[in-house]
């Protein structure tokens, strides 16, 4: 499986909480204890938004995004063909790899610094950014040698895979302010910045589109400037009225590279989760079948954003809360993520067979089985998702790196058993069983290190739907009055 880098609200989101309570007060009850309100920390930024506000703002946008990702989707389908789409999806497994492995896990270390306030929020931002764009130069200086290698089967996507890989610069030099915003829980600037690479994406594929450029490198190339463009912006943003120009303090290295370390060291597993079956696609199939593979994994994927509206508040506000409301925070918010995740895949699976050739072409038709299986497999890696931010807030990182190795451990048998003989097919179940493997070692290690149980985690309640529907009328009520 693949995923945007900027299209969730885990490491690659930045750059692209919710119940024992009744009916008539979960859905509120939830959203106020997830969302309280934090001390300001940059005085030029805007005060914290009310907790209402900022699980709309934040949906809102993963809602843009999902648009904005069906639209490039959609031009680069139309743009490259399933060909070139392929070779387009083998630079970017390759690309996003150095940007989530260079980056050390550091991101997820600044907002868990940040929200602890063991040091002023800006030193915290410096600190990890320096050691980050150090360790992801020398690693596109490594990929940049070994792409031939690695792309074996697929030697036409070299140059593009290449390119892509800079795209860890950005990653690091744009993503980190991103991120400072969001441990701040600014998340109205927060939400717009997030927009800046969806729309960078959007805007090269539709100037190759009206010059008609189907050569894949140049695209490539055109949108790793574009993100480049961005850091004086946002480097702005954050320090313009820092009035301190406190430096950077090489005592945080080794706390915040002890944090990260289990995180860093399941940053590969869970990379691989996301990207192996491309990879092994690339060398084993023709790029017109990884072109079709991706298409149908890009449609599958497109209600991810809105799941990640979730996990996007979680990771910040539990590394500040009490454990004991920690604890109840991430059971209320995986429960409210399953609803959500079981309804994105029904619509995701029925919808497919129709509007992937209406949109994309005919020439990506694929089998049913594959958009049915991808979407399951969709479904379960967002509920991860918002599941794995809350044990990064708890301050619980080897969980997250146990269930990662074991998915991916999962994922590899699968895949190489069944893609030479199902192709892609295979891909689509492999990946349905690695991150399967994910959610129940998730589920077990939750249930032995904070004693919550699975049913309470995994299985939603009655309140918890009544809850979403009465706040949802709520919104809407206030809105209509407004209007």
């Amino acid at each position: 499986m693949c995923r945007s880098y900027w299209s969730t609200a885990t490491r690659f989101s930045d750059y692209p909480g919710w119940d024992t309570c009744s009916a008539s007060t979960g859905w509120r009850r939830l959203v106020h204890t997830t969302l309280v309100e934090a001390e300001p920390a940059l005085p030029d930024l805007p005060l914290p938004q009310a907790a209402t506000s900022a699980v709309l703002a934040t949906a809102g946008t993963n809602a843009v995004l999902a648009v904005i990702a069906l639209a490039t989707g959609v031009l680069a389908a139309r743009l490259l063909g399933p060909g070139g789409r392929g070779h387009l999806a083998a630079a970017q497994a390759i690309g996003t790899l150095v940007g989530a492995i260079g980056a050390l896990a550091l991101g997820e270390s600044l907002v868990f610094f940040v929200g602890r306030r063991t040091r002023p929020p800006l030193v915290v931002l410096r600190t990890a950014t320096l050691v980050a764009t150090g360790s992801t130069v020398a690693l596109i200086g490594v990929a940049w040698v070994m792409m031939p290698t690695l792309l074996a089967g697929q030697p036409k996507a070299v140059s593009a895979a290449r390119a892509f890989a800079f795209i860890g610069l950005p990653f690091v030099l744009v993503g980190f302010p991103i991120t400072l915003i969001r441990a701040l829980q600014r998340y109205w600037l927060w939400n717009g910045l997030r927009l800046l690479a969806p729309l960078s994406w959007l805007a090269a594929l539709v100037f190759f589109t009206l010059t008609r450029n189907r050569a894949v490198t140049p695209l490539v190339i055109a949108f790793v400037g574009l993100q480049l463009l961005f850091i004086p912006l946002v480097w702005w943003l954050v320090q313009r009225k820092d009035k301190r120009r406190d430096g950077i303090d090489f005592k945080l290295v080794k706390p915040m590279l002890r944090y990260g370390a289990p995180l860093f060291l399941a940053t590969l597993p869970q990379a691989l989760n996301l990207r192996f079956d491309q990879l092994l696609i690339a060398n084993v199939e023709s790029a017109r079948q990884l072109g079709l593979y991706a298409v149908s994994v890009s449609w599958a994927g497109l209600g991810l954003p809105l799941m990640a509206a979730i996990g996007s508040v979680l990771f910040p506000k539990l590394a500040g809360m009490d454990p004991g409301d920690a604890r109840d925070t991430l059971a209320r918010s995986a429960r409210a993520g399953a609803i959500i995740a079981i309804a994105i895949g029904i619509a995701s699976a029925f919808s497919a067979p129709l509007l992937v050739p209406l949109l994309f072409g005919k020439s990506f038709a694929v089998p049913l089985l594959l958009p049915i299986v991808l979407a399951a497999a969709t479904s379960l890696l967002g509920l991860n998702g918002i599941i794995e931010e809350g044990l990064r807030g708890l301050g619980e990182p080897r969980s997250v790196l146990i269930a990662e190795l074991a998915g991916l451990a999962v994922t590899a048998g699968m895949l190489f058993t069944l893609v030479p003989t199902v192709g892609i097919s295979g891909a689509a179940l492999a990946s349905l069983g690695g991150y399967g493997v994910v959610t129940a070692t998730l589920a077990w290690r939750i249930r032995v290190r904070n004693h919550v149980r699975v049913s309470d985690l995994l299985v939603p309640r009655r309140t918890d739907l009544q809850g979403m529907i009465a706040r949802a009328r709520a919104v809407a009520g206030r809105r209509g009055r407004s209007a």
